[in-house]
Parts: structure tokens; sequence; C-alpha cells
């Protein structure tokens, strides 16, 4: 179990690392400063990484309380499924409360998280619009 876990922490360590190096390469495709707007796109960029190292925390979090879950999940069907047979071992005591309380939280907090990206979106989407539509504009007056 715990090698699964570890595996699996791996893999999302990776995933995110994927992610993050994309979103990375994304932004640095915009170069839509020039002169003084230059400074302000900068300062833009760098609240929006700061927004989705966040977001990736949050992430994060989530996803430890989510194996949290799973594996006391798979400890309680662990018990169920040696119905008609002896175990050597003593079972393992499941606290049902907590389980619940700890599902219950990664679902809210992977909720929030997509709440939070949601809105992260939108105001990228709207900051780079208005930067291209001003952009387009001083090209305009020249």
């Amino acid at each position: 179990s715990s090698g699964i876990n570890a595996e699996y922490g791996k893999e999302t360590k990776e995933r995110l690392s994927s992610i993050t190096d994309r979103i990375s390469r994304a932004l640095g495709k915009y170069d839509l400063g020039e002169g003084d707007d230059s400074t302000d796109f900068k300062l833009d960029r760098k609240q929006s990484e700061q927004a989705f190292d966040v977001f990736i925390v949050g992430f994060n979090e989530s996803a430890d309380a989510k194996n949290k879950l799973l594996e006391s999940l798979y400890n309680f069907f662990l018990i169920y499924e040696e119905d008609d047979v002896e175990s050597s071992s003593p079972p393992v005591q499941l606290d049902l409360e907590t389980s619940y309380q700890e599902a219950s939280n990664a679902l809210e907090s992977a909720h929030d998280s997509l709440n939070r990206l949601s809105n992260i979106h939108t105001t990228l989407v709207d900051g780079y619009s208005s930067k291209l539509k001003d952009k387009k504009k001083k090209k305009k007056k020249k």
C-alpha cells in the first residue's frame, strides 16, 4: 500500500511539474509589451505565475487528502474481502467518521481549487485581451 502511494505521489509530482513547465512555456510566448507596457506586463505575468503556484500547492494538498482517503477505503475493503478467510494479522481499525470527514474535505478542496483555477483563467484571458487591444490601438494611432 505504501509502495503504491509513493509511486502515485511520484507520478502526481511528475504531472504537476509537467503542467508547471507547460504553463511557463505558454506564458513565455506572450511578449505583448513595448516600452513602458512591458513592465506592466511583466508584473501581470509575475502575479499570474504566483496565482498558479498557489493553485498547484492547493492541488497537492488535495491530492494528499485523496491519497489518505483511498488508503482508508483500500483497508476497509481488505477487511471485508476476508469474510470467510481467517487472518493471522489483526484487522485494521478504521475510523469511518474521520474517513468521511477527510473525503468531504478533499472534495471541498478540489472544488475550491477548480473555482480558483477558473478565476485565474478568466483574469488571464481578460488581461491578455486587454493588452492586445491596447497594442492594436497604439499601432492604429501611429
